[in-house]
């Protein structure tokens, strides 16, 4: 469908921007998802076709919002939570007779560095990671047999995020992140078999490998409407620089002859090289303002949008045909069949451990309850105390009274009668 086309205030010109989708803000995120990524999911869990989802535009747009929903909204779902029920449904339905892995990865690009958000030592979580090829050296990856063990793991690396407050968003965030799902398929057919020297028959299976990229980026943004000043100025440099060189890769990308295109220019880009350039399929989620102060970022951001249009993809399923020896063969399936039962039992003690932590609330409350009781009485109490304090002091005043008044009574009647 067409944009509604923005006039410029000096010469006129009509600008035209043409879209797959053009969503308004009564637009659920459930509904985009439906209508413009359900189907790349699809493909990667099912087809083995790798696919990337990208959230683009200035600070405060919606980004993160419909990329990773709100759990204190309600439980919004983003598109990570839609994707990734999606993603088991598909292996626990469509796929029952399949051996199925799936691996998680979180990092994130803060001015320039990469970090791990899955890290388990503290100290390595802020260590920046070195880039050999397009891969992440020593970039944690997480085994996960369930959606909601792939949110607790979510969950945990978000918590690690860099995020900051602005004149336009109380929770911007600083970097940008990569959330990486990855599967693999064995639908543990042997094929042809194959005779080798020494080693006996061996078996051929298909090895399908695809992955998911889940691309929050951090919001372009003005230091002059942000207000940002000192560090968050340089992370929003830091920021814009690597968005730039992202939108000039998209750029060339979309050109016939596009010549050299250096992804090296930014680690965003370097990173991201097999999912904008290969055999997969991407999207942009481009978010905008309805505010005409941002009139010029908005026209920035479409204008991203139109030159990303132009990216054409190949996509192909990554198989890989797998020579392996018949007892190595049933090494892995008994090995699946392990992972199977400790998965379950993972889920059973996932569901243990929210038990617990909805119990743990409730005890917090009953605690907050007893301690405004207990606060009421204190009150109470020193309150009594003062009275007390208050009626002895009263008590001690009257005994002095009654004192002196016996001792007036005792010196009256200890003298003589006189009459006058």
């Amino acid at each position: 469908p067409l944009a509604t086309p923005r006039r410029k205030e000096l010469n006129k010109e009509v600008n035209e921007y043409y879209f797959d989708n053009v969503f308004k803000e009564e637009s659920t995120t459930h509904q985009i998802y439906t209508e413009f990524v359900q189907d790349i999911v699809s493909s990667v869990a099912k087809d083995g076709i790798n696919g990337a989802i990208f959230t683009y535009g200035q600070t405060g747009s919606g980004k993160t919002f419909t990329m990773q929903g709100n759990d204190a909204d309600g439980g919004a779902c983003g598109i990570v939570q839609l994707a990734a029920k999606d993603i088991f449904n598909s292996i626990n339905s469509e796929l029952s007779g399949t051996e199925c892995s799936v691996k998680v990865s979180y990092l994130e690009i803060y001015n320039e560095e990469l970090r791990d958000l899955l890290a388990s030592d503290p100290t390595s979580a802020c260590t920046p990671l070195a880039i050999y090829g397009n891969c992440v050296k020593d970039l944690s990856h997480v085994t996960v047999g369930s959606f909601e063990q792939l949110m607790e793991v979510f969950r945990k690396g978000s918590s690690k995020k860099a995020v900051g407050s602005t004149k336009m968003n109380l929770r911007s965030s600083r970097s940008h992140t990569v959330l990486k799902i990855a599967i693999d398929k064995n639908d543990g057919k042997e094929n042809v078999k194959v005779a080798c020297p020494n080693k006996g028959n061996n078996s051929s299976v298909t090895i399908t490998t695809s992955i998911l990229n889940l691309v929050d980026l951090a919001g372009s943004e003005s230091a002059r409407l942000t207000g940002a000043t000192g560090l968050q100025k340089e992370e929003g440099g830091w920021i814009n620089k690597s968005l730039l060189t992202l939108s000039e890769v998209c750029k060339k990308l979309g050109q016939k002859n596009p010549g050299h295109i250096n992804y090296r220019d930014s680690k965003l880009t370097h990173i991201l090289k097999p999912s904008l350039s290969e055999s997969g399929q991407v999207a942009f989620i481009c978010c905008i303002s309805p505010s005409s102060q941002y009139i010029e970022v908005t026209r920035s951001t479409l204008q991203f949008a139109k030159g990303a249009k132009r990216i054409h993809t190949w996509a192909v399923a990554n198989d890989a045909l797998v020579r392996i020896d018949s007892s190595s063969m049933a090494a892995i399936r008994l090995e699946v069949e392990e992972l199977k039962l400790a998965s379950k039992s993972m889920s059973t003690a996932f569901e243990e451990i929210f038990a617990l932590k909805e119990e743990l609330l409730h005890l917090k409350a009953e605690q907050s309850k007893l301690t405004q009781e207990h606060s009421k009485l204190m009150q109470e109490h020193s309150i009594l105390k003062e009275e007390h304090a208050t009626s002895k002091e009263e008590c001690s005043l009257l005994k002095v009274k009654v004192a002196s008044l016996e001792n007036n009574a005792k010196r009256v009647s200890s003298m003589p009668n006189t009459m006058f």
